[in-house]
């Protein structure tokens, strides 16, 4: 049986004993010895009936110190430890889709000490026009940012007036869990209607909202959040001539670099990590994405426009151009007499076409080369070209007089000898004129 604490000696912790006043001796309980450290079998007796008598919270040992100290942790900052302990004691029914609402953490199983110091959070925010809830609070301060968490940036935008509208009456409940495994019930209530992140207004309140609740967290794993939005500007001014670079656009990136920062406090959780890395040292697929939009992208877009390609301000104006009311063409023709003269002479070109494709082309006669000579007429007259003509050599040259090429035998001699086929149809095409021109006419 546990003794109680003798005079003297005031209860500090469950199973521990605070030292004793100045001036005054401590005393053992009986059996003890005179030193009051007793056997080891003793010693250990006494700190297993300490387990028994203390609060847990379903971690370790440890963790359950760590969440006993939000009782006394008051105003102050809380630590890493305490929020990595934090983390498994949020229950389920605030997490995940349910983090949306605001529920009130102590009608939850949520240890009192976390509850309390989370609506102590929510007041210096309510005081601040920013309503963000009290599990998405919860969730940040113990750096459970990510989206399968149920984690909500834009729910950190200010409000402006919002406090003077809300109604303190809970609006609905929801069951969640309640001591010895029965059910209870869990307030929520009213929350304002948060506008999406999809212009520069709602984007810098969310900033200024996340900033404001990086205050009450641990400084581990908020380090480089101002650098971040810092970065994000930036990115956005750069990328300013991009049809697809919005603030929704901001909003993506933000939630990917969040679910990356909570993957990397779980592993610190785990111990596979000692530090999480600051926000504004950026992933690899992040930074790869936004260097691809500054670069990449931005260079295409310079090429586009360099090469005459219209952009969206070129056929903004083309638009505008067109709304302009019709104006008289300074010839006298109205815009009727127009129409009607240029439908005719449209009428007049396609009957044009049409006649040229019934008519049958002229077929053209051969000329035959004059007996004895191997010369057709003309073809190497004055004014002729002194080239060889292939088509004579083949007997294919329907010319006659008017071929711009030579038929004279020695110069199709000379042009035989010198010829150089390349491929295998001009080979064939020299072997074939080589076999019809087997004496001086092309075709005997």
């Amino acid at each position: 049986m546990f003794m109680p604490p003798a005079p003297g000696m005031m209860p500090a912790a469950p199973g521990m004993m605070m030292p004793p006043a100045p001036g005054m001796m401590p005393l053992v309980p009986p059996g003890f010895g005179s030193s009051g450290m007793g056997t080891p079998m003793e010693q250990a007796m006494l700190m297993h009936m300490a387990e028994m008598n203390r609060q847990r919270y379903g971690g370790t040992r440890d963790e359950d110190a760590l969440i006993e100290s939000f009782n006394v942790r008051g105003t102050n900052r809380i630590t890493v430890p305490m929020a990595l302990a934090m983390r498994s004691s949020i229950p389920g029914e605030v997490s995940g889709e349910r983090a949306v609402c605001d529920v009130k953490l102590r009608d939850t199983m949520m240890p009192g000490g976390i509850a309390r110091k989370v609506e102590m959070v929510a007041a210096v925010l309510y005081d601040k026009e920013f309503f963000p809830g009290e599990p998405q609070i919860a969730l940040f301060m113990a750096g459970r940012w990510s989206r399968a968490d149920g984690f909500k940036p834009f729910m950190c935008q200010k409000m402006r007036g919002w406090a003077k509208r809300r109604s303190h009456a809970e609006d609905a409940s929801i069951d969640v869990a309640a001591p010895g495994g029965t059910r209870g019930r869990a307030a929520i209530r009213n929350s304002p209607t948060f506008p999406a992140v999809t212009q520069m207004e709602p984007y810098e309140n969310m900033v200024e909202g996340l900033l404001q609740l990086a205050k009450h967290a641990p400084d581990g794993l908020v380090v480089g959040m101002r650098q971040f939005f810092s970065i994000q500007r930036t990115h956005y001014h750069a990328c300013g001539d991009l049809d697809a670079m919005t603030y929704a656009t901001l909003y993506t990136d933000l939630l990917d670099r969040f679910d990356e920062h909570a993957k990397a406090v779980h592993r610190m959780g785990i111990g596979v990590l000692m530090t999480v890395p600051p926000l504004h040292a950026l992933p690899t697929d992040l930074a790869s994405t936004m260097l691809l939009r500054e670069q990449q992208l931005k260079s295409i877009l310079t090429a586009l426009r360099s090469s005459g390609v219209r952009t969206q301000e070129a056929i903004a104006a083309v638009v505008d151009e067109t709304r302009k009311p019709p104006t008289k063409p300074p010839t006298g023709e109205t815009r009727k007499e127009k129409r009607e003269r240029e439908a005719a002479e449209r009428k007049a070109k396609q009957a044009a076409a049409a006649a040229a494709k019934t008519t049958p082309p002229p077929k053209r006669t051969p000329i035959k080369a004059e007996p004895g000579t191997g010369v057709a007429p003309g073809g190497g007259g004055a004014g002729a070209r002194t080239g060889a003509c292939f088509n004579f050599m083949r007997g294919a040259c329907n010319h006659g007089a008017t071929c711009r090429f030579s038929h004279d035998a020695s110069v199709i001699d000379a042009a035989r000898v010198s010829y150089q086929p390349q491929g295998a149809r001009e080979i064939w095409a020299q072997k074939w004129s080589c076999l019809l021109y087997t004496s001086q006419s092309p075709r005997d």
